[in-house]
């Protein structure tokens, strides 16, 4: 007997939230503001059901919106679950210095530096003792090259002063730059960028032509425009130049094509299927390192021949048939949210070009496909199209079948 609550609260204003079950599982809270300033402290005291003698872990969450407009101003979430004991329990937020932060630490949301930053190292947990980071390696020794971050009083100053320090040795290293320029080319462009394409780019990483490391406005503008990028005869005359694109890249696109932003209250995951199906949990990475490697090769010509293909890396013999079946439930039923509503599909724009079958692939190969559908898709969905005398469901089978066609499911 688990019960889910929500409850609103008016700045200022004492708000009974009442529980029916002596279980909370979740409470979510949400402080209106009379204006559209940041609020700069909320003070929300949870009144507990259990005698004191119990405990019960409790998932805590605090929304400020605007009473006007009803934007959410912040959000704050304490993630891993709280240890509730007895009838009262107080927090403090100070959501204008927390927001958005996400800790598996409730102390670290909760105390914030003097100089207002988001939030400072907690210095009961951190070792101050010297720490030596390696930074290469010197061939005329045969030993690593290194760094020291110094020791330092126990102070939150000095904790966080660490990770900065660590941060910036990193960051500042001579691989860096190739590392991330390859892996942002990887996920925009292709996954076997040129030797040549990446030392470019990272060029731009290391110095902005301002003097400026790090600019990743720049970065990706290089990206972008990179010869590489923009050369018709580099992508069609390179059979591996492309890449496999991601499940949720895929269903973003024929969300377009189908006018779901039409939708005011557009909300998707369905947290039910869509994960299972898809092998790619929106918004949730099974780590840190992203849903696949980016060294990933997919055994066979792929591995063979030296190509890495991280898209790969969540497509296996289920997925690569139950993908595509959910990509057709979307085609048919729009999207349905966590909450199960439904939020219908479009085919409107689609159904007015389906008695032309050559015109509607080629409008449909311009917005999946940046007009590359080959001869052979094209010969096999015009066949299937034929077959549909019912011009709506033409249309359907249309937005489907050039999605997940050879040159809808990689780009190129």
């Amino acid at each position: 007997n688990v019960e889910d609550v929500e409850g609103t609260i008016k700045l200022g204003t004492p708000t009974d939230v009442t529980f029916t079950s002596p279980w909370v599982a979740i409470l979510t809270v949400s402080a209106e503001s009379p204006t559209s300033q940041p609020v700069q402290d909320v003070e929300v005291v949870v009144e507990h059901l259990l005698p004191t003698e119990d405990e019960t872990d409790l998932n805590f969450r605090l929304d400020l919106v605007t009473e006007d407009s009803g934007a959410v101003l912040h959000e704050i979430y304490v993630t891993d679950p709280i240890r509730w004991s007895g009838l009262t329990q107080r927090l403090r937020l100070t959501p204008s210095k927390c927001d958005g932060v996400r800790n598996t630490k409730r102390e670290c949301c909760l105390e914030v530096s003097a100089d207002g930053e988001t939030c400072v190292g907690m210095g009961t947990e951190h070792d101050f003792d010297p720490k030596t980071v390696v930074t290469g390696y010197d061939p005329s020794t045969f030993l690593p090259t290194t760094q020291t971050i110094p020791s330092r009083s126990a102070t939150n100053t000095n904790a966080r002063q660490d990770v900065e320090d660590a941060v910036n040795i990193l960051f500042n290293h001579p691989n860096t730059p190739p590392f991330i320029s390859r892996q942002l080319i990887q996920f925009l462009v292709t996954s076997n960028p040129t030797p040549g394409y990446v030392q470019r780019v990272a060029t731009v990483f290391a110095d902005n032509g301002s003097g400026v490391r790090g600019d990743l406005e720049a970065v990706v503008k290089a990206i972008l425009l990179d010869d590489e990028a923009r050369d018709p005869l580099q992508h069609l005359g390179t059979p591996h130049f492309g890449k496999l694109r991601e499940p949720t890249v895929r269903a973003m696109h024929l969300s377009r094509i189908l006018n779901m932003g039409r939708h005011s209250n557009l909300r998707w995951w369905d947290w039910g299927t869509y994960k299972d199906q898809s092998l790619q949990d929106p918004m949730n990475s099974p780590s840190v390192f992203n849903y696949f490697r980016p060294d990933f090769r997919l055994f066979g010509d792929l591995a063979s021949n030296g190509l890495d293909s991280p898209a790969f890396g969540i497509v296996d013999s289920y997925s690569s048939i139950s993908f595509p079946n959910h990509l057709w439930t979307i085609c048919n039923t729009g999207f349905k949210d966590g909450s199960g509503a439904v939020l219908s599909e479009d085919l409107s724009a689609l159904e007015s070009m389906a008695s032309d079958i050559p015109g509607l692939l080629d409008h449909l190969s311009l917005l999946y496909c940046a007009g590359t559908l080959g001869a052979e898709s094209r010969a096999s969905i015009s066949t299937v199209l034929g077959s549909e005398g019912n011009l709506t469901e033409r249309a359907r089978l249309a937005a489907y079948l050039v999605l997940n066609s050879p040159e809808g499911t990689c780009l190129k």
